[in-house]
């Protein structure tokens, strides 16, 4: 199973643009492009048992947009107080 779902990210990754995109984060994320591919299987193999146990369709936007949405920090800006 290990091997199939492996193929099977590299297969998703030369055919969706967007899960190339997530493919490349997790490249520069880790550093190495073979545990990439490692963490995208694992995610495909989780959306299947997802997809078995609620008997519902895959879903490209629902694998990728978890991971790729970068929570935005909310900027602090001191302004001096003018106590004087």
């Amino acid at each position: 199973m290990r091997w199939a779902f492996g193929e099977a990210a590299v297969l998703a990754k030369r055919h969706n643009n967007q899960i190339a995109a997530l493919a490349e984060h997790l490249t520069k994320k880790t550093g190495c492009k073979f545990k990439a591919n490692t963490i995208l299987a694992n995610k495909l193999a989780r959306a299947v048992y997802y997809m078995l146990k609620n008997k519902r369709a895959f879903d490209v936007e629902n694998l990728v947009e978890k991971n790729l949405i970068k929570k935005e920090q909310p900027s602090v800006t001191s302004e001096p107080s003018s106590n004087l």
